[in-house]
């Protein structure tokens, strides 16, 4: 039987997880966003924050590459 202590140190490591891996994700967003404005597709500001208009400078990107236009931050994306 799990004791509620069990549990709830079980669910402190999920959220912890759960916190590094948004981290990751805005710090990869934020780069992301930086190298776009420095190519002059990216107008919005460098916050780590995947919005429309970080959306909108990914599909740019893609269009400009030749890559499949998603606006998403797909692998093939992220490898070219």
């Amino acid at each position: 039987m799990v004791t509620i202590s069990r549990r709830l140190a079980n669910v402190a490591a999920a959220l912890f997880f759960v916190g590094l891996s948004t981290l990751a994700a805005d710090q990869t967003i934020q780069s992301v966003q930086q190298v776009l404005k420095d190519q002059g597709l990216y107008y919005g500001q460098v916050n780590g924050e995947k919005n429309a208009e970080t959306a909108a400078a990914i599909r740019r990107y893609q269009i400009r590459k030749g890559l499949q236009i998603t606006g998403e931050l797909d692998p093939e994306t992220l490898k070219s």
